[in-house]
């Protein structure tokens, strides 16, 4: 019964993740519980078992947010460290940010990467 209410939970919380601008989207606990017609605290309790697993991005704003980890490493095109974050801006910054920070600099494929071949 626990395993098809957090399934269930999980199926909404991927569902409203693909409505619109992810950054824009608030879903919250309150959000799910009135989705699925359950209390808010159960919501809740399902929706941090689900960022325990690493499913789930929770950010811990006022109202606390989630996040499917799926929607939100699509949206800003890498995969994320960590399932808990301070705030939105902490996550959707990453956006276009390469892993490597050194590829940012000019001349890193070009000039400067000829330099290292022969330094």
């Amino acid at each position: 019964m626990s395993e098809d209410i957090k399934s269930e939970i999980y199926t909404r919380l991927v569902s409203l993740c693909e409505e619109g601008d992810l950054s824009a989207v608030i879903i919250t606990a309150d959000t799910i519980a009135n989705n699925l017609q359950i209390k808010r605290n159960t919501a809740s309790h399902y929706l941090n078992m689900l960022v325990t697993e690493g499913k789930v991005i929770k950010v811990n704003t006022r109202p606390v947010r989630f996040y499917s980890r799926a929607a939100v490493e699509k949206a800003i095109g890498k995969a994320l460290v960590d399932s808990i974050y301070s705030s939105t801006a902490d996550i959707f910054h990453q956006k276009g940010i390469p892993d490597d920070p050194m590829s940012a600099v000019i001349g890193s494929k070009q000039s400067l990467f000829f330099h290292k071949l022969k330094g």
